[in-house]
């Protein structure tokens, strides 16, 4: 009779066990609400909880394929968005059918990997969102740069790689400059052999990096950084006087006519930091009919800058007749420009 009891008890708490809610931490396998098709190159995937980001972005977790044809939809990458319940997944162009979406070994944040199947309508409709930069290793302003190791930048999108290639440069420029992309194409590398230790260089990304939908970058960025122990304190700043609310653009240009610093000026007031002690010409220029050409010209001649910032007088901006320096600088930062032509 006591071995009895003893059995149904264990009977009676293994039972309870296939009911009851697994204690803590979460045991359960997550679950996929839904497949939506946003636009002909994404798809949300919505989880009842928060994801894994790695297992999320891992694009061989996924596969896509026609419901009725079985013909396979390529996919391209899978971002988790920033509501990490859920991924947004980028693929080749999508027709106005069913589709199928199998997923795997995608992990909760308490790792519990998932398995689903969902169906999903296609969409046509072209994608009209414009790529972010999402973030670069290193930052801006960064001191004591590892020379052996890559600079990076993440793009919110699969980006254009040809795109990429002619729309981001550096200054001073180095010949050798690498550049790799890793798969997904949103991630992209860059490094040289010829880093100088006590030069500080900039990574310029023009807004013309375009996603491989067509879409160009929402706004340009700049980073800057050394592999000194100290950045640059010369500061030099003012006002731009022009009729009209134009996109400016600011060259700081030594006396031995490189280019050494470029800022983006949206109002009227302008800054260009991290300058070593020396002489500089400040030129700014704007393109006001939208032709891809500067038409309006500024300058002041030979500032002599010191590690205190120093305030100068105003840019008056005004046309000019198209010169060599006009070229040369339009080379760097507007569409269509080749950007090889441009030699320090």
């Amino acid at each position: 009779m006591k071995g009895l009891k003893i059995v149904t008890i264990v009977i009676f708490l293994l039972s309870c066990g296939k009911e009851m809610v697994p204690p803590s931490p979460d045991r359960w396998a997550p679950k996929l609400n839904y497949v939506k098709s946003e636009n002909r190159r994404h798809l949300t995937l919505h989880f009842a909880e928060p994801m894994d980001k790695k297992s999320a972005e891992d694009i061989s977790n996924y596969l896509c394929f026609e419901t009725i044809s079985g013909c396979t939809l390529e996919l391209i990458s899978a971002s988790l968005k920033k509501d990490t319940r859920e991924i947004d997944v980028t693929t080749f162009l999508q027709s106005n059918i069913e589709y199928t979406l199998v997923i795997s070994n995608i992990k909760d944040v308490a790792g519990n990997p998932a398995a689903a199947k969902k169906n999903f309508k296609g969409k046509i409709i072209p994608d009209e969102e414009p790529p972010k930069i999402d973030y670069t290793i290193p930052a801006h302003r960064t001191k004591n740069f590892k020379t052996d190791e890559w600079i990076t930048v993440k793009f919110s999108e699969p980006m254009d790689t040809v795109s990429v290639r002619e729309n981001i440069f550096l200054l001073p420029t180095l010949m050798d400059l690498k550049i790799s992309y890793e798969p997904g194409m949103k991630s992209f590398k860059f490094n040289s052999d010829v880093w100088e230790r006590e030069e500080l260089y900039t990574l310029y990304i023009k807004d013309f990096c375009t996603d491989i939908e067509g879409n160009k970058l929402e706004s340009p960025l700049c980073i800057a950084l050394t592999a000194d122990s100290i950045l640059p304190q010369g500061c030099i700043s003012g006002e731009i006087e022009v009729e009209g609310e134009f996109k400016k653009f600011v060259f700081a240009i030594d006396s031995l006519d490189n280019i050494k610093r470029i800022v983006i000026v949206e109002g009227i007031e302008y800054e260009i930091d991290l300058l070593k002690p020396g002489s500089y010409r400040i030129v700014a220029l704007t393109d006001t009919n939208g032709d891809r050409s500067f038409d309006l010209c500024g300058e002041l001649k030979w500032i002599e800058v010191t590690d205190r910032p120093e305030r100068n007088k105003d840019i008056l901006l005004r046309e000019r007749k198209k010169t060599e320096e006009f070229e040369r600088l339009e080379s760097l930062f507007l569409e269509d420009a080749d950007y090889r032509r441009f030699r320090q």
